[in-house]
Parts: structure tokens; sequence; C-alpha cells
């Protein structure tokens, strides 16, 4: 795991509208501070990174998909595409 990605820039505020469930209740938590990747070492095959938007905040519409298709142009046979609820079996 690669850990919070940290808050860097000016534009990585937060969104003030961000709720998190603390246990009895939703609580104000704008920073959305778990941003994370995995990053999977696979036994004569490589390295596996799954990762969300990965940018802590970054405004803009399409900034996630800009990301994408950067990704399956340079590494068209490589790159899956994930979404909330996807399974992966990686061997």
């Amino acid at each position: 795991m690669t850990g919070e990605v940290d808050r860097t820039t000016d534009f990585e505020r937060g969104l003030p509208f961000h709720e998190a469930w603390r246990g009895d209740g939703w609580e104000p938590d704008p920073l959305i501070a778990d941003e994370q990747a995995l990053v999977v070492y696979v036994r004569d095959r490589g390295l596996v990174a799954v990762t969300g938007w990965g940018d802590a905040g970054r405004p803009g519409p399409l900034h996630g998909l800009e990301a994408q298709h950067r990704l399956a142009a340079a590494l068209p046979e490589a790159f899956v595409p994930n979404a909330v609820g996807t399974s992966y079996r990686l061997s």
C-alpha cells in the first residue's frame, strides 16, 4: 500500500461536502485523506498497480479519465480499467 497521497499544492483542498461514516453517524471529512494505491509484484509477471484517482482532490470533471487514457495508450497490453466493486485475481 502506498499510504495517503500528500497534499502539496493549493488545489488539494478536499471537498467541503464529503462525509465519512464514523460508527454512529456521518461526520464532515473534507480532506478525503484515504486515497491510496496497491502495488503488487506477481512472480514471473511483473508489477501490478491498482489505483483510484490518486490525486488528493484535484479539481476538474475529467482528470481521472485523462490519466486512464494516457496509461491505456502507454501500456495497451497491460492496462485494465477498474471500477468500484471490481474483483481481480493476480496470479
